[in-house]
């Protein structure tokens, strides 16, 4: 299968999205399928080394985190990938990191440390609680419930789990809305009373996808170890429908 990975960040950038498409490339590749990756060119020539399956692609600087040059940034990346695809030909499948530019709805832009470091809040393009709510569960499969907000979310906070307890935090940190895999009532009506947005969607349902992932980041680091993802590893839950 031929499989092409779209993100504006790559190896051998060091930041978290670089990081997890580069994962994502070598599985695929060890998986015997062959992968190419359209990514941004930021700040690639600080000594950097490109990776011989990219093609990068000339991006307007972030020079600074407004909200102007974030929408500058993402839309140079998605003019010019998107001239650059032009020459790569067709492709089985194509992989997106970049939702916002792409007509996505959960896209968050230069994400930062959030939960104590379990998850990341972001600006996003302007989406709905609800829009959160069904993108989740079509996406992990699982019972989801969620508190409507006052307004539009431009700003998302996310971390699996048990991430109820960390909805203060943000709303102190300037979040439309949380994303968490389970959350108190009392939490439930702090949202309410708040006026933010708040998506449950299950703690299996938001954790047990980084599995696959961390275990081929684990075969990459151990090559002497077999790392798999356990077949117990299952909703406890059964759903009505």
């Amino acid at each position: 299968m031929k499989i092409l990975l779209h993100c504006d960040e790559y190896d051998p950038r060091h930041v978290p999205i670089a990081i997890r498409m580069s994962v994502f490339s070598q599985v695929f590749r060890q998986k015997g399928h062959e992968v190419q990756v359209l990514t941004g060119a930021q700040r690639l020539g600080d000594g950097l080394q490109p990776a011989p399956e990219a093609t990068y692609c000339p991006l307007i600087p972030l020079e600074t985190k407004s909200t102007v040059m974030r929408m500058l940034n993402q839309l140079s990346f998605g003019v010019t990938s998107f001239l650059k695809s032009f020459g790569l030909g067709a492709f089985d499948v194509v992989l997106s990191s970049s939702p916002p530019v792409l007509a996505g709805i959960f896209g968050m832009q230069d994400p930062e440390a959030f939960a104590e470091g379990c998850g990341r809040i972001g600006t996003t393009m302007p989406t709905t609680v609800e829009a959160l709510a069904r993108f989740c569960a079509q996406t992990l499969h699982t019972g989801v419930k969620y508190v409507n907000g006052a307004k539009p979310v431009t700003c998302l906070a996310e971390v699996s789990g048990a991430g109820g307890s960390y909805l203060q935090e943000a709303v102190d940190a300037g979040a439309d809305c949380l994303v968490t895999g389970e959350a108190a009532h009392h939490i439930a009506l702090l949202a309410k009373q708040k006026g933010v947005g708040l998506v449950v969607a299950g703690h299996w349902g938001t954790e047990h996808g980084i599995a696959d992932v961390l275990a081929a980041h684990i075969a990459s680091s151990f090559p002497a170890l077999t790392v798999r993802h356990a077949a117990a590893d299952r909703d406890p839950y059964s759903y009505l429908l």
